[in-house]
């Protein structure tokens, strides 16, 4: 777990198990290029929620105001945000 988090699937699966559980989704249907927003109806709210969730999970800091959540589209997207944040930490 270099800089706290897991490897890059733990990371993901993580991700996705966050996303899954907010949504009340079967964690399948949370796949790593599905579009959160568009596909899977995930409103900037519940965006939102997940990452904080996550970052907090990670203790990992809040991003600056530059940051826009939502405009991380994807589980992939959402995990390289959480490693851009650690790096930033390290």
């Amino acid at each position: 777990m270099a800089g706290g988090l897991p490897d890059e699937a733990g990371l993901r699966d993580a991700v996705r198990g966050v996303y899954a559980e907010l949504l009340q989704f079967p964690v399948d249907v949370v796949e790593d290029d599905v579009e959160l927003e568009s596909e899977l109806g995930v409103s900037s709210l519940k965006q939102i929620q997940a990452v904080t969730r996550l970052l907090d999970t990670y203790d990992l800091p809040t991003p600056g105001p530059e940051v826009q959540v939502f405009t991380y589209r994807t589980v992939a997207q959402v995990a390289g945000l959480l490693r851009q944040l650690a790096a930033s930490e390290a």
